[in-house]
């Protein structure tokens, strides 16, 4: 059974959510969409949307896909569903519960049996899983998450159009974040680098350095 209403592209659930006012999320999925496969880093600075269009972006491959598996993997996974259910009310509105075969803390299920899964960082969050679409927020960059990632390669490889998506904030030159995430901009992997929107309050307050970091990635 197939979900209805697929809209055309996932940007369409955030305009719905916002009127149209998170440009930087929408910029980013864009991006997104025109990637079918391989594996993806964004450098991101802060307050760029990064979170919603990847909600956005997973929700969309959940509901036009049939029978996909998608993971979200982060330390907080529980609030990427919840973002995922917001972006879901402000478009569907009264058809969501028709769309819907299993909806817990952990996990959506849909019709079309496609499922969106919520996972925390570790080596055996991946064990037995079959992953189409992969979901990474490195922003708290620790050990667990280099496992994480490393775990979820088998899994992927077992997926149909296999795409991996993993987020970085930009930090402070020679930091694990930064060093995690040169090691993809070395590889054969394609990066690309997203810059966030820019703050005038923060700069008022913020150090010029800080804020280049953050808010402008200068040291990509």
């Amino acid at each position: 059974m197939n979900c209805p209403v697929v809209p055309a592209t996932a940007t369409d659930y955030i305009v719905a959510a916002s009127g149209g006012l998170y440009q930087a999320a929408a910029d980013i999925v864009t991006i997104m969409e025109q990637m079918t496969s391989g594996h993806h880093a964004f450098l991101t600075s802060r307050q760029c949307g990064i979170s919603t269009a990847m909600s956005a972006h997973a929700l969309h491959e959940a509901i036009a896909h049939d029978g996909i598996t998608v993971v979200f993997c982060q330390r907080h996974s529980r609030s990427a569903l919840y973002c995922i259910r917001q972006l879901m009310q402000h478009y569907y509105r009264g058809l969501c519960d028709s769309m819907l075969i299993d909806n817990n803390s952990t996990s959506i299920r849909f019709v079309n049996n496609s499922r969106i899964i919520a996972v925390a960082p570790s080596a055996s969050s991946f064990r037995g899983m079959t992953i189409s679409r992969l979901y990474m927020d490195m922003d708290l960059y620790d050990d667990q998450h280099v496992q994480g990632y490393q775990a979820a390669l088998p899994a992927l490889q077992l997926g149909a159009n296999r795409t991996a998506f993993l987020s970085f904030t930009a930090t402070e030159p020679n930091s694990q974040t930064h060093r995690f995430w040169q090691s993809f901009n070395d590889s054969d992997k394609t990066i690309h680098v997203h810059e966030g929107m820019n703050s005038g309050l923060c700069k008022q307050f913020m150090i010029p350095e800080e804020y280049n970091r953050e808010y402008k990635c200068m040291f990509v």
